[in-house]
């Protein structure tokens, strides 16, 4: 069962499903950005993909988007079991800092009960014995390169990253061995690229992404396709 639980850590979900995504063979995790306002796009997304996903990561500038979608899935019990088991969020810069919700958020320690949930600015998710490094950007100045994101991954010994901010797609390697991964926007592309989102498959050697163009909102099969040579 879908746990709805913020833990101390700020992961969402149960303690037993974040333990074992750390050593889950061959995982997928789901990876959006910058919706912007878009919120039933972001449910249309997480119904078709979510299911067949371990993980759901925003990269910020979601949050109004994403509260609506833990609203969704309390009321929702079946749109609830198309979320993946494990979500992680960050604070994008026109996100606050915790996003309100109309029920209770039980803490992982049963400390305390709370109508809101905290969007760091950073987070590390563990998935199949690699970590990964979860920024919006902003911060780390993504637009102009990513010299200071490098120097963070490398200090959180992580050498994969996801981060969000330019609303453009971007699956890259930076100094060889670290691969830095942008799911682009799924409602404000720039730079004449397509509305967009990611999968990423994490095996133990290494982190790969599919970057997946919007085609329309209609939910049909024809409304999602894989973006090539951008």
């Amino acid at each position: 069962m879908i746990s709805l639980i913020q833990q101390t850590n700020n992961l969402i979900g149960s303690p037993e499903d974040i333990e074992a995504l750390k050593t889950k063979d061959h995982a997928r995790i789901l990876l959006i950005s910058d919706s912007h306002g878009s919120f039933r796009l972001l449910n249309l997304i997480v119904s078709h993909f979510g299911k067949n996903c371990d993980a759901l990561v925003l990269c910020g500038d979601t949050g109004r988007d994403f509260a609506e979608l833990i609203e969704t899935a309390f009321d929702d019990e079946n749109f609830k079991e198309t979320l993946p088991s494990v979500i992680a969020a960050v604070k994008g810069n026109c996100d606050p800092p915790a996003i309100p919700v109309s029920f209770a958020i039980r803490d992982g320690l049963n400390l305390f009960y709370r109508k809101s949930i905290i969007l760091p600015e950073k987070q590390i998710l563990t998935v199949n014995g690699q970590n990964i490094f979860i920024c919006h950007g902003n911060i780390e100045h993504v637009d102009y390169g990513y010299e200071t994101l490098y120097m963070k991954m490398l200090s959180a010994e992580c050498k994969a990253s996801v981060h969000g901010h330019t609303h453009v797609p971007q699956n890259c390697h930076f100094d060889d061995n670290f691969r830095i991964i942008n799911p682009g926007s799924i409602s404000r592309p720039r730079e004449g690229a397509p509305e967009t989102f990611a999968i990423l498959t994490v095996e133990k050697t290494f982190i790969d992404a599919a970057l997946i163009r919007i085609n329309n909102c209609s939910g049909k099969p024809d409304s999602f396709s894989l973006l090539k040579n951008f």
